[in-house]
């Protein structure tokens, strides 16, 4: 999967600790730090699952500007010390909607200690014992908020490029209209930028690029439930569009959180 340690294995090192990304995916979780990528995974490091349900995980490949949905098996281990081990199975059979040979496959093992904000994570390979090895693992938890900082147009449209490819992963077509070209779609924030809103998956949606200045500027709301409200002096066109628009139920139980949070706000005046 991760292509891993080549590089480890030429210089005898079994650790690589990468410099992670400034952008962030998740609002909370894990981020493992691959050779090759950097992958999330939404979890509670303090209580790691007792049960199988991390069903899918988050990775970026910074050499084709792109995110990637791995499909997963999951089963947890409680060790005597206290230490949990999160061991994730990747197959390709699991996967059909990746190249088998632009990723490699195998099983990921994930050790979590009370309170870590960083642990390891050891890659063991089906194919290929050379991406074999250990890697680091970090905490994140900003949430649905980033902190204020000065803002430069290339790093924002950066950021915003990584964004809209992590958006695109999940939700593939305008999650209003249906509209699928990609070249018409943009990654929306929920929780708008200019107040704080992180760019984070729990408060993107993506959106057709004529609905998403509509939404920004305030021609028409989305309720907590995913619901269009609130529709302006829009046309008869958007009207029909926007008028019985609803959410899927994924993306709202995906971003949930920020539809609950802005939605109250506007409420509250």
């Amino acid at each position: 999967m991760h292509f891993l340690v080549r590089i480890a294995v030429e210089f005898g090192y079994t650790l690589i600790i990468l410099i992670s990304y400034e952008v962030l995916m998740i609002a909370s979780g894990i981020v493992i730090n691959w050779y090759r990528g950097k992958e999330y995974i939404k979890l509670d490091p303090d209580a790691p699952p007792r049960k199988t349900v991390i069903t899918t995980t988050l990775e970026w490949w910074p050499s084709e500007q792109r995110f990637v949905q791995y499909n997963t098996i999951s089963r947890i281990r409680r060790l005597s010390d206290g230490t949990a081990e999160l061991i994730l199975t990747y197959s390709h059979s699991e996967n059909q909607h990746i190249d088998r040979a632009d990723a490699c496959w195998g099983k990921s093992t994930i050790k979590f200690k009370p309170n870590a904000i960083e642990g390891l994570a050891t890659w063991l390979d089906y194919d290929n014992s050379a991406n074999n090895g250990t890697v680091q693992w970090q905490r994140l938890s900003d949430g649905l908020f980033k902190e204020p900082k000065r803002e430069y147009y290339s790093r924002l449209k950066r950021e915003q490029e990584i964004f809209r490819s992590a958006i695109m992963t999940y939700d593939q077509c305008c999650t209003l209209s249906g509209e699928s070209t990609s070249d018409a779609l943009e990654a929306a924030h929920i929780i708008p930028s200019k107040n704080g809103g992180a760019e984070v998956i729990e408060n993107g949606i993506l959106l057709r690029a004529d609905l998403h200045r509509l939404y920004d500027s305030g021609g028409f709301s989305i309720d907590e439930s995913g619901c269009v409200v609130g529709i302006k002096d829009l046309s008869e066109t958007y009207q029909n569009v926007l008028s019985t628009a609803r959410l899927p139920e994924l993306t709202v139980a995906r971003v949930k959180d920020a539809l609950t949070y802005q939605w109250r706000k506007t409420q509250s005046g």
